[in-house]
């Protein structure tokens, strides 16, 4: 399948999908992430974005045509599923489901519905969004810092329970988000809200963290990038999917008229054996064909929602949200 397409007026139609160097990639997340705002870290977030240019081009291929990115495997002499796309799939695949080619495939095909509608270059606009919040996340003094909150923790000025702020006041930045990793990790836990505020405290069983976890230095930027990519993206088409209500296993709607599909001329009959035409027009096979008053223009999310009409009243939410995406979307 040929890869997507940006139109040529987009700023990114001429760059090319040549891939930097590990180490050099990695200088330029070190060099962004320490700059101030400003134009020059602009320009060098460009740069960023020029380097995984191709990476994003593999997303929008995928989301646009529903093409499963793959690998050549020379030791298994044979195509598999590239594997940065393989763990992105996984996330909305039903826990316990077995991943083969052809439920991966199911989900990916999914994807265009969140997107519906949508140029290439808007998709692709979308892709470098998510991009940059994960660049902007991206802290190469990580380590130092969790280290300077171990030193403050194991001195004597801060002892048993403690708040964020109270620890904010021994650092020259903030420590909300270190503390919640050292919580995941297993070295500090919350104490139980007694209504004075959020509070933490040393787990006596783990604590200190040994010096290995300590000394890990910085996270790789092309890795950190590439993970918190996926889960932005991930937060995304979940969101769309909330938005347009989709359901597990959809692939498209597709309701028109086409002679060749079984159906009268796309047209279909109700309980009562009124004909419905595709537009959504109504006709009663009772009055000679007349047209009846139906304003199918009401039809809308509250409506989805709930609906006294005696006629949809006893319809699941699904089966109305199904009706709306055909009738009126």
């Amino acid at each position: 399948m040929k890869p997507a397409l940006l139109p040529a007026t987009h700023y990114a139609a001429g760059w090319t999908n040549a891939v930097l160097p590990l180490e050099q990639t990695n200088q330029l997340g070190h060099a962004y992430a320490l700059m101030e705002d400003g134009p020059e870290k602009r320009a060098k977030f460009l740069e960023i974005i020029q380097a995984f240019h191709g990476y994003l081009m593999k997303y929008l291929t995928m989301i646009r045509h529903g093409h499963l990115p793959v690998d050549f495997d020379a030791l298994k002499k044979g195509k598999v599923i590239n594997a940065d796309t393989k763990q992105f799939i996984q996330y909305f695949m039903p826990k316990g489901s077995k991943m083969t080619k052809g439920t991966v495939l199911d989900v990916c095909r999914t994807f265009h519905l969140c997107f519906k509608g949508m140029e290439a270059d808007e998709i692709y606009d979308i892709l470098m969004e998510q991009l940059l919040k994960a660049a902007n996340k991206y802290d190469p003094l990580y380590s130092a810092k969790v280290g300077r909150i171990v030193e403050v923790l194991c001195g004597k000025d801060v002892l048993g329970a403690f708040a964020i702020d109270e620890l904010n006041k021994y650092l020259d930045f903030d420590g909300t988000r270190f503390v919640r990793v050292l919580c995941r990790h297993g070295f500090l836990e919350p104490v139980p809200d007694d209504g004075g505020g959020r509070l933490y405290q040393r787990k006596e069983s783990a604590w200190p963290p040994p010096a290995k976890y300590l000394n890990a230095g910085p996270i790789g930027f092309t890795y950190y990038l590439q993970t918190w990519f996926r889960y932005y993206l991930q937060q995304h088409i979940e969101h769309a999917r909330g938005q347009i209500e989709t359901k597990e296993g959809v692939y498209s709607i597709d309701f028109g008229r086409d002679d060749d599909d079984g159906g009268l001329d796309g047209d279909m009959f109700d309980a009562r054996g009124s004909l419905v035409e595709c537009s959504g027009a109504w006709w009663d096979e009772v009055t000679d064909s007349e047209r009846q008053d139906l304003d199918l223009s009401q039809m809308n999310l509250a409506w989805v929602a709930h609906t006294e009409d005696p006629l949809f009243a006893d319809f699941s939410r699904a089966d109305r949200m199904l009706l709306y995406l055909v009738f009126t979307r």
